[in-house]
Protein backbone atom coordinates (compact mmCIF):
# COMPACT_ATOMS: atom_id res chain seq x y z
CA UNK A 1 0.00 0.00 0.00
CA UNK A 2 2.24 2.97 -1.06
CA UNK A 3 0.92 6.33 0.13
CA UNK A 4 1.35 9.79 -0.13
CA UNK A 5 2.87 11.68 2.63
CA UNK A 6 -0.42 13.66 2.79
CA UNK A 7 -2.08 10.49 3.60
CA UNK A 8 0.00 8.74 5.67
CA UNK A 9 -0.36 6.76 8.68
CA UNK A 10 0.54 8.92 11.61
CA UNK A 11 3.09 6.42 13.22
CA UNK A 12 4.90 6.36 9.57
CA UNK A 13 4.88 10.44 8.94
CA UNK A 14 6.51 10.38 12.57
CA UNK A 15 9.11 7.84 11.66
CA UNK A 16 9.67 9.72 8.46
CA UNK A 17 10.22 13.13 10.43
CA UNK A 18 12.72 11.72 13.26
CA UNK A 19 14.51 8.70 11.31
CA UNK A 20 13.73 5.26 12.21
CA UNK A 21 17.17 4.73 13.25
CA UNK A 22 17.48 7.70 15.36
CA UNK A 23 14.12 6.23 17.26
CA UNK A 24 15.45 2.63 17.10
CA UNK A 25 18.81 4.37 18.85
CA UNK A 26 16.58 6.28 22.25
CA UNK A 27 14.25 3.12 22.22
CA UNK A 28 16.80 0.72 22.29
CA UNK A 29 15.80 -1.42 19.94
CA UNK A 30 16.90 -2.02 16.18
CA UNK A 31 16.16 -0.26 13.28
CA UNK A 32 14.36 -3.72 12.08
CA UNK A 33 11.90 -3.46 15.10
CA UNK A 34 10.95 -0.06 14.05
CA UNK A 35 10.07 -1.25 10.49
CA UNK A 36 8.21 -4.23 11.69
CA UNK A 37 6.20 -2.20 13.81
CA UNK A 38 5.54 -0.17 10.68
CA UNK A 39 4.24 -2.90 8.46
CA UNK A 40 1.48 -2.16 6.64
CA UNK A 41 0.29 -6.01 6.60
CA UNK A 42 0.04 -8.07 10.01
CA UNK A 43 1.49 -11.70 10.41
CA UNK A 44 -1.33 -13.35 8.06
CA UNK A 45 -0.73 -10.70 5.27
CA UNK A 46 -3.96 -8.54 6.19
CA UNK A 47 -3.68 -5.41 5.98
CA UNK A 48 -3.26 -2.77 9.09
CA UNK A 49 -2.94 0.23 10.38
CA UNK A 50 1.04 0.74 11.10
CA UNK A 51 1.57 2.24 14.71
CA UNK A 52 4.12 2.00 17.24
CA UNK A 53 3.74 -0.18 20.16
CA UNK A 54 2.58 1.58 23.52
CA UNK A 55 5.74 1.03 24.95
CA UNK A 56 7.02 3.44 22.48
CA UNK A 57 4.58 6.04 23.33
CA UNK A 58 7.08 7.97 25.78
CA UNK A 59 9.94 7.92 23.73
CA UNK A 60 8.63 9.13 20.79
CA UNK A 61 6.46 11.56 22.14
CA UNK A 62 9.70 13.00 23.76
CA UNK A 63 11.28 12.73 19.99
CA UNK A 64 8.55 14.81 18.77
CA UNK A 65 8.47 17.32 21.12
CA UNK A 66 12.42 18.14 21.19
CA UNK A 67 11.57 18.41 16.89
CA UNK A 68 8.34 20.24 17.23
CA UNK A 69 6.48 17.56 15.28
CA UNK A 70 3.03 16.45 16.06
CA UNK A 71 2.49 13.28 18.26
CA UNK A 72 -1.02 12.21 17.56
CA UNK A 73 -2.27 9.53 19.79
CA UNK A 74 -3.58 7.38 16.89
CA UNK A 75 0.07 6.62 15.98
CA UNK A 76 0.31 4.10 18.98
CA UNK A 77 -1.00 1.00 19.36
CA UNK A 78 -2.76 1.13 23.25
CA UNK A 79 -5.20 -1.20 22.74
CA UNK A 80 -2.52 -4.68 22.83
CA UNK A 81 -3.51 -5.72 19.20
CA UNK A 82 -0.70 -6.16 16.64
Amino acid sequence: MQTNSITKPAAVRIADALGRSKIAKRKGVTPAAISAALKEVDSSGAPRQPKFPAAYYRVVRDMCLEAEIECPDEAFNFDGGE
